[in-house]
């Protein structure tokens, strides 16, 4: 099996995304971008935790009521929790 290769030198929105929520999958590009989106949206950093609290709270109810199976498109990268 080959390695995707991954260009460190372009932002991924993925990256971005978990730079942005305290993650560790990111590189100097994406922790640049993220800093820049930042300056501009200072509240970034509490909309991204409060929506990852909502999908908690969401899958953890339809898990509740029976729902066994999720399809979970275009998300980025696993994060903790």
């Amino acid at each position: 099996m080959t390695k995707p290769n991954i260009d460190t030198t372009k932002p991924s929105s993925a990256r971005v995304w978990n730079y942005i929520l305290g993650g560790r999958d990111n590189f100097e590009i994406d922790r640049m971008v993220g800093d820049q989106v930042r300056a501009s949206f200072p509240a970034i950093v509490e909309v991204a935790h409060e929506q990852r609290k909502f999908l908690v709270r969401a899958v953890t109810h339809l898990v509740g009521v029976g729902i066994r199976q999720f399809l979970d498109i275009g998300t980025g990268l696993p994060t903790a929790n």
